[in-house]
Order: C-alpha cells, then structure tokens, then sequence
C-alpha cells in the first residue's frame, strides 16, 4: 500500500468549476474535496512539477483559468487527520445517514453507514455517491444479488447489504483500495463473508445479480453495459459518475443497446440513471 500522496491546492473561479473533478479524475486523482472556490486534490504520491504541469495543461485545453496556490506530502499516518475536521454526518434519507467511524451517535437512523475517511471517492460528499445510494434505497429490494462496480471504499457495498441484499459481488481495479475497504467493512460489523475482488468487472464470465451499481466513469460504464448487454443481462443497472454535459450522449448509447431509462437524477455537475 502506499504510504504517500500529494495534495494540490487548486483556485478556480466560480463559473469554472464544473468540469474540474472530472479533469483531475482522468489524471488519477483518488480524492477531492472543494471549499468554496478552493479545491484540494489528492494523488498518488509523485514528482511535484510534473504533477502541477500535468493539472495546469489539462485544464486549459477547457480553457479553464486556474492557480496552484499550495502543495504538499500526506503522509500515511496523517490523511485520516486530513479529513476529520470537515468530515460530519450526513444524513441522505430519512432512513440513510453516512457517519465518520468516530462518530457514535446513530441509534434513531434505521440505516448508518461507517466510513473511516481514506485515499479514495467514497466518503459519502461526492454527488455521484449520493446519488447512488439514493437510487439503491429506491430500487434494491432484499434478498437480491448485486453487483458493485468500481466499490471504492466500499460504501455502496455496505449499504447495499443493510438494505436486505442475499449479497454484493464487490469489484475494483484499484489494489491501493483494499485496506480502507475492510476497514469499512469491520466498522459496519460486515467483514465476514464478503470479499473485494481487484480486477476488471468487464471480465467475468456470467453475470448472475438482480441489480447491478456502477460508480464510475462514462467510458467505462458504458463498456460494462456493452458487456452486460453481449453476456445476456437483463439486471437493471445504476450508473452514475457521468458528467452532465456527458448526459445526452450517454443516454443515446444506452438506447442503442436496446435498454430503457427509467430514472435520472443530477446534482451539481453530475447525473445518474436507472436503467432497465
């Protein structure tokens, strides 16, 4: 596992700001939190210049203007520290509220979810995040198999499993994920019996669920619902982490592989879709 990454300090103004997670997402980001106009990005640990000059190009092929205004080295021992300050509760649903893995008081909430802040999306304040829980708690129905693609830190997982699943298949290409993964799972009493499979979901052979998640990007959903599509699959499917301005275009591939939208949802500059 690694035990460094860097964060960048990013200003961008106000009218500039959508397209930004999704730039930095492409260049390997593992996680980013925004304040105001502030972003702080996180990346597998590297050369600084490099890094820096990486960002500054990609964003302007967006023609997008911004400033590096600070840098720095996480080590291990200091990301959970990183976040604790700004990490609260937050409550999704009357019945869902995502707690920090300090945070104990949860007894009137039918469905708390742990999360131990790591080196990852998955804490709970990304809108795609919540927005696929939001459609889990609207969709899944218990005793059903599903399907996690791109789990991260695994709170779809978990929370899949507290809503009534029989089980979650978990999938990720992402090694780094693992130990934040069990993490999650041991704060949700969930450890036993559920197993993190690191490799391409696009691989299997059979793809026996009830109801797939799928928490990545564009280009890789749509090349798992190639796959489902080719395999026979009829599950329905929850795909988020599509850009907004990515929404039109992804909605006719969907269509072109015969397969209906049922439900879309958007926060901020990201949408997400149930289909059938």
């Amino acid at each position: 596992m690694q035990k460094k990454w860097n964060k960048i300090l990013l200003e961008i103004k106000a009218d500039q700001k959508d397209l930004v997670p999704a730039i930095v997402s492409n260049l390997g980001s593992i996680g980013i939190d925004e304040k105001e106009n502030i972003f702080e990005i996180y990346f597998p640990f590297q050369d600084e210049a490099g890094l820096a000059s990486k960002i500054t190009k990609s964003l302007q092929q967006f023609n997008i203007e911004a400033n590096i205004i600070g840098s720095d080295v996480i080590e291990w021992e200091d990301w959970h520290l990183q976040w604790k300050d700004g990490f609260v509760p937050i409550p999704l649903t009357e019945k869902i509220t995502i707690y920090p893995d300090w945070e104990k008081s949860h007894q009137d909430v039918d469905i708390p979810i742990f999360i131990k802040p790591g080196m990852a999306f998955g804490t709970g304040n990304h809108e795609t995040t919540q927005m696929a829980l939001l459609l889990l708690e609207q969709h899944l129905k218990k005793s059903k198999k599903v399907l996690d693609a791109g789990c991260g830190t695994g709170i779809l997982t978990i929370a899949a499993i507290k809503m009534g699943a029989e089980f979650v298949d978990s999938w990720d290409i992402d090694k780094d994920i693992i130990g934040n993964f069990n993490e999650n799972m041991e704060l949700n009493n969930l450890k036993q019996g559920y197993v993190l499979n690191i490799g391409n979901v696009t691989s299997l052979k059979e793809y026996h669920y009830d109801l797939i998640v799928s928490n990545i990007q564009k280009e890789p959903n749509l090349k798992l619902l190639s796959t489902l599509v080719r395999n026979k699959c009829t599950a329905p499917i929850i795909f988020t982490g599509i850009l907004v301005d990515e929404s039109e275009e992804f909605e006719k591939r969907v269509k072109d592989y015969g397969r209906k939208i049922i439900q879309q949802l958007s926060k901020g500059e990201w949408t997400a879709f149930y289909v059938n």
